[in-house]
């Protein structure tokens, strides 16, 4: 097995790239994902294709799935996102919604790191998953999971439940082999 690991615009050697702010931005690092996807399976003997999400990653890994469509994605791995009803699963991106997430002690939320670092990152994530949710759910047909299906959650996580983990069956075929872990 062989694993492609992608860095994200404001992450590792990607670090000082521009982080998407629109429609346009999301498309253009959807493709680039999907092409780096491509090249590395065609260029290597692997014979299917895994696809893994977390959080804001989960929505991205559909789209890129969708550009993928002629290579065997076999199974799906996502992990702290409920799936897209409507755009009201859109992320909320008011400070005191970013606050609820509780992603860090106060002390740290109140650091020069977290402000000129971590919270614009964050905020841009979710601007991405917002703008990813609103595609998805204007979509004529609900975007289909190709494959097997593992959906990780937390047991007190009220932003993901495991009932919403749950609902993530109604996006894999019949067929395909779904499970949820809640931990």
């Amino acid at each position: 097995m062989s694993v492609v690991a992608v860095e994200l615009p404001g992450r590792g050697s990607a670090a000082g790239d521009t982080l998407p702010a629109s429609h346009t931005d999301d498309a253009a690092l959807v493709s680039e994902l999907a092409r780096q996807i491509r090249e590395d399976f065609q260029a290597s003997s692997a014979t299917s294709i895994a696809m893994v999400g977390l959080s804001m990653g989960v929505l991205m890994a559909i789209e890129t799935q969708q550009l993928l469509a002629d290579l065997p994605i076999v199974h799906s791995f996502f992990a702290g996102r409920a799936p897209v009803r409507d755009s009201s699963h859109a992320s909320v991106l008011d400070q005191a919604s970013v606050d609820s997430l509780n992603l860090a002690p106060a002390e740290v939320r109140e650091s020069e790191a977290w402000e000129n670092y971590f919270l614009p990152m964050l905020t841009a994530d979710l601007a991405s998953d917002s703008r990813a949710a609103k595609r998805l759910s204007a979509a004529d047909t609900p975007a289909r999971i190709r494959g097997d299906m593992d959906v990780f959650c937390g047991l007190s996580d009220p932003s993901f439940a495991p009932q919403s983990a749950d609902q993530w069956r109604e996006f894999v075929s019949a067929d395909a082999h779904f499970d949820r872990h809640c931990f």
